[in-house]
């Protein structure tokens, strides 16, 4: 009995975080975290210029200055199609 009782506590010991190898496993995660979102944050930031050059029209634009004889209706619908 007595050795289930250790057993079991061992057990929760480590579950509950406790280890000392555990937490720093946590905070390492924690700060790669954080270094990743800060890297993430200023990759949007560098990309924000270039993002906005973009809209929904610009690829019919870059093929309608590719293929000049090709005319692209801006307002073609599936209703049309059919």
């Amino acid at each position: 009995m007595i050795v289930w009782l250790v057993c079991l506590g061992i057990v929760l010991y480590l579950l509950l975080g406790a280890h000392p190898t555990i937490k720093k496993i946590k905070e390492e995660k924690a700060a790669l975290e954080k270094k990743a979102s800060e890297l993430k944050s200023d990759a949007w930031t560098q990309m924000e210029p270039l993002n906005r050059l973009y809209d929904w029209d610009m690829l019919a634009r870059m093929m309608s200055r590719t293929v000049p004889r090709l005319e692209f209706d801006p307002f073609f619908t599936t209703q049309r199609l059919s």
